[in-house]
């Protein structure tokens, strides 16, 4: 378990942040925790200026990575700094290879400026099965301007995979004009295992 709390100041903070090419968090059956939330134990932060302000982040090159039965949990809040605070961002890759489920949830600080979303994978992110693990990600968009609740852009980015036989869950909330916003993704499951599911709900609701 990894549990963080952002500091107080301008911006660029984050409560988890696993960075660095070969940085990685491994298991084989003990369940990894990936948190920057109340929700989770984690601390609310301290009061930011500026924007930039992750509750968890797995940069390009890290990995998060779980075999055997061990479960990857990721759950972040953003600041409420001015833009761009992101709840979870994945840049690198998180895989599972056995049968524990990976859940990613993420919700967008309270910031002043854009897009304040609460799931970013982009930057060729990865998040992967590749045995019986389902994939949830579960994101709600939050601050001024347009958040989603899971965005997905640049680079080419990846969610599933062709030998996964769990399902994928995509699930989103944002005041928005888009609660997912998906491009340069491709989404696989296994060939007639594992089904694909997206809703976009009120998740207080749910």
């Amino acid at each position: 378990t990894l549990t963080g709390t952002r500091g107080a100041g301008t911006g660029s903070g984050s409560g988890v942040a696993i960075n660095g090419s070969g940085s990685t968090v491994s298991s084989l059956d003990g369940a990894i925790l990936l948190c920057a939330s109340v929700a989770c134990g984690a601390g609310a932060g301290g009061a930011v200026t500026q924007g930039s302000n992750f509750g968890v982040i797995v940069g390009t090159g890290a990995g998060v990575s779980s075999s055997g039965a061990a479960t990857a949990t990721l759950t972040g809040v953003g600041g409420a700094g001015a833009g761009d605070n992101y709840g979870v961002q994945v840049n690198g890759t998180v895989a599972s290879t056995g049968t524990g489920d990976i859940a990613i949830t993420g919700t967008g600080g309270a910031g002043s400026a854009a897009n304040n979303h609460g799931v970013v994978i982009r930057s060729s992110g990865v998040v992967s099965s590749t045995g019986a693990a389902n994939i949830t990600i579960e994101g709600t968009g939050a601050g001024a301007g347009s958040p989603s609740g899971i965005q997905v852009d640049t680079g080419s980015n990846v969610i599933g995979n062709a030998a996964m036989t769990g399902d994928i869950t995509l699930r989103a909330d944002s005041a928005g004009t888009d609660s997912i916003s998906l491009a340069n993704l491709s989404i696989t499951t296994g060939t007639g295992t594992g089904s694909l599911f997206i809703e976009t709900v009120s998740l207080a609701d749910s």
